[in-house]
């Protein structure tokens, strides 16, 4: 299932197995928490995209994310998936790339 909420969730799940869902999620837009919270319960997948999302093109990452990722040695983009990885053992980010390098 994708881009679904909890009620949409719940009701798919008595007509229906459901292997994965796939919605929006990151350190800086955690809004479906409670989703989350329900494919660990159920041991389905989460799949998290848009993982970078909450600094896009033109924003800068805030001082603090950027201070705590020097402080680890790690840039902001390596410390936001890092913080998903070890999140949930249901999580899983799908980073893509939104240019060609």
């Amino acid at each position: 299932m994708s881009n679904v909420d909890p009620a949409l969730f719940a009701v798919a799940r008595t007509v229906t197995s459901v292997d994965a869902v796939e919605n929006p999620y990151s350190a800086l837009n955690r809004g479906d928490d409670a989703l989350l919270h329900e494919c660990e319960r159920h041991g389905i997948p989460f799949l998290a995209y848009s993982p970078l999302r909450g600094w896009g093109a033109g924003e800068a990452p805030t001082r603090p994310l950027l201070d705590l990722a020097a402080h680890r040695g790690a840039s902001p983009q390596q410390l936001l998936l890092a913080w998903l990885l070890h999140r949930s053992d249901s999580l899983l980010p799908i980073s893509g790339a939104g240019r060609r390098p």
